[in-house]
């Protein structure tokens, strides 16, 4: 071998069984291309003692990771939306998957009105008319909350609706079994290109964020017209996307809230802080006001961030006090006691005090006090923080999505 060239050539292939290379001048027949799941020919490269590596079979093994794993986030991303709907809009959305070949989370027009003609319009021009009713911006390009948006208002009160029922349940069996689903996986699998898997992340990512909002405004379309009514609904709303734990922050962040608009000004913080750690001095209640450093206001979803980095950073101050400890020990006990002897009960014995406020009952106490108009400009604050808080929440599905599907491979 040649002391300049490191590149060491493959042996001569063998022909007729013989160990002697094809003669000059025959023909030989192309090589089929290899799917993404075929493993490389071992190919040396180099034999440089120093190289770390004498083939590409490590860079090879990368880029099939990285096609395995961005195809188990896109059907990760597609299982986290299916578990926000129900009913029709969940037989749709199984149909919806069908239907996009490419997986780039769009619908054309035409795909829309074949997609209508499984749903149960049989007549075929009458499922176009329908497809064609969305009038969405681009055609070719019709998104899931918008045909949504559209069978809600319009679509579903039509009369060609009338007669089918809903056989999507039909369907429905059959997707979730092998004749369609399974055509959806190995798409997934073998049919998608590196750069349109990462498109197809981006994509259904953010129909995941958009079905998020559409159904946070459709939940605000059946609240009740009492405005006290509405704020503890609103609650509810909110408290579905926190744990136990974070709903506590809220009662307490919310309690603070001295003037409505969803922030505490920098003495609003301090007496939250004082109530968050009522063992603090006030050189600790400084230091709290450092670390969560919010000038010249306070968000919820900011203090959220600053709890949630505080419990695994040594050198904070919760940390150092232990308070995350305290606060699961307090959780545990005082949900165990809720259970047996109820909130009323407790509310009455004092016993609900976790940050002075598990159940809120404070905080109801504070809405109860409320005119009509300090209850409507509180409406529309908890409106706006529903809305972020499921963005926030959605942010750290995904990213768990993306640890899990991490963590398994390596089992």
């Amino acid at each position: 071998m040649d002391g300049n060239n490191n590149i060491r050539q493959p042996p001569p292939a063998a022909a007729g069984g013989s160990g002697s290379g094809a003669p000059a001048g025959s023909s030989t027949s192309a090589p089929s291309p290899r799917t993404t799941n075929e493993l490389p020919k071992p190919l040396i490269k180099t034999t440089d003692p120093e190289s770390v590596f004498f083939t590409d079979a490590f860079n090879e093994s990368k880029r099939l990771w990285e096609i395995f794993f961005m195809g188990k986030m896109v059907l990760g991303i597609q299982s986290l939306i299916d578990k926000e709907l129900e009913g029709d809009d969940h037989g749709f959305f199984l149909l919806f998957l069908k239907y996009d070949l490419n997986l780039n989370g769009t619908l054309s027009v035409d795909e829309i009105a074949e997609m209508l003609h499984e749903y149960g319009i049989d007549q075929k021009a009458t499922a176009k008319a329908l497809a064609r009713s969305i009038e969405p911006d681009d055609p070719e390009n019709v998104e899931f909350v918008d045909f949504l948006r559209w069978f809600e208002t319009n679509g579903k009160n039509h009369q060609a609706f009338e007669q089918v029922g809903f056989r999507i349940t039909d369907s429905a069996a059959k997707l979730l079994g092998t004749s369609l689903i399974a055509p959806i996986t190995d798409r997934v699998k073998t049919n998608l290109s590196r750069e349109q898997l990462k498109q197809s992340i981006v994509n259904y990512r953010q129909l995941y964020a958009n079905l998020r909002i559409y159904k946070a405004n459709q939940a605000f379309r059946h609240l009740p017209d009492d405005p006290l009514e509405e704020i503890k609904v609103l609650y509810s709303l909110i408290s579905k996307e926190l744990s136990t734990e974070n709903e506590a922050l809220f009662n307490l962040f919310a309690e603070h809230d001295n003037d409505l608009d969803g922030k505490l000004d920098k003495d609003e913080q301090r007496q939250m802080f004082r109530k968050f750690d009522s063992s603090a001095s006030e050189n600790e209640i400084s230091i709290y006001l450092k670390e969560v450093n919010a000038d010249p206001v306070l968000q919820f979803l900011d203090f959220l961030d600053w709890w949630e980095q505080s419990k695994i950073v040594p050198q904070s101050l919760v940390s150092r006090k232990k308070l995350a400890k305290q606060l699961a020990n307090n959780l545990l006990t005082t949900t165990s006691t809720a259970s047996t002897v109820g909130t009323n009960l407790l509310a009455k014995i004092g016993a609900d005090n976790l940050f002075g406020n598990l159940f809120g009952h404070e905080l109801r106490k504070k809405w109860e006090a409320l005119g009509a108009e300090d209850l409507i400009k509180l409406s529309e604050v908890y409106k706006v923080l529903y809305i972020d808080l499921r963005n926030y929440s959605m942010e750290h599905y995904v990213a768990e999505l993306e640890t899990s599907i991490c963590g398994n491979a390596l089992l």
